[in-house]
């Protein structure tokens, strides 16, 4: 969850795939339903970008393992014509991911179709952790939607007047700053002003994992309420499949899934 600065002129040096192998079953139901393969990183990575450099170990066996339900099961969320439109290529695990000198729970490769997560960070809380998978999926679909991430006149619009983001995710690393709070309105919490990027992101991961909650924060806050509304038209834009069922079914909750 953070800002992409200049990722979106990503220019990959040559060697960008390094000593990845498929994750087994049940990371198969993935690569069968979505046609997405998921790998474990057997060697340290190093990719050289344009806008700097990517590295990260190899993730634990033991890591893995508690994240594949996650993991899967949140993939399972989405529609399968949804998923393909993204154009998602790989989804590879690792530890000790940064980005330059910055620890990263995910940097996602928009050149390359290619999301990396750290399976050890960001594990303070099993639904943190799920939330974190959509927020950063967000990101490939909000680049994707338009070829932007910073820039969006019709979501601006809609925050209070006057209301100016902050310098983006990177820049607040409070570890709470993601908590729900009703400390700003129009916002879920602190993270979301800080970049519009964070912000569409964080409503749209908080409408996957929690619907009902948000829904009961924007019967009181109007700007919410039309973000909400804002976020449905954008994904169904982006695929047909995000359509009113979809957010009904997010609506019944976990056990509607």
């Amino acid at each position: 969850m953070h800002r992409l600065a200049a990722l979106l002129a990503l220019i990959l040096l040559p060697g960008a795939l390094q000593a990845e192998r498929p994750a087994k079953a049940p990371f198969a139901r993935i690569k069968k339903k979505y046609d997405i393969y998921v790998v474990v990183r057997d060697k340290p990575l190093r990719q050289k970008w344009a806008a700097g450099e990517v590295t990260a170990d190899p993730a634990d066996a033991a890591d893995v393992k508690t994240y594949t339900p996650l993991l899967v099961e949140e993939f399972a969320l989405y529609p399968v014509g949804f998923v393909k439109r993204t154009k998602l290529r790989q989804i590879v695990l690792v530890k000790n991911l940064r980005f330059g000198k910055q620890r990263r729970t995910s940097v996602p490769d928009f050149t390359r179709n290619v999301l990396y997560i750290d399976v050890s960070r960001g594990r303070k809380t099993e639904d943190y952790a799920r939330r974190v998978i959509h927020h950063e999926y967000f990101h490939l679909i909000d680049y994707l939607d338009d070829g932007l991430l910073y820039e969006d006149p019709g979501w601006s619009k809609l925050n209070p007047a006057g209301f100016r983001y902050g310098r983006g995710g990177a820049a607040m690393r409070d570890a709470n700053a993601s908590l729900l709070s009703d400390k700003h309105p129009g916002f879920l919490n602190r993270y979301s002003t800080s970049g519009i990027e964070e912000d569409k992101a964080e409503v749209f991961s908080f409408m996957v994992m929690d619907y009902k909650t948000v829904e009961e924060r924007a019967k009181k806050d109007k700007i919410l309420k039309r973000k909400m509304a804002y976020m449905k038209t954008l994904a169904r834009k982006f695929s047909r499949d995000m359509s009113d069922a979809f957010w009904r079914q997010r609506k019944k909750g976990r056990k509607g899934k």
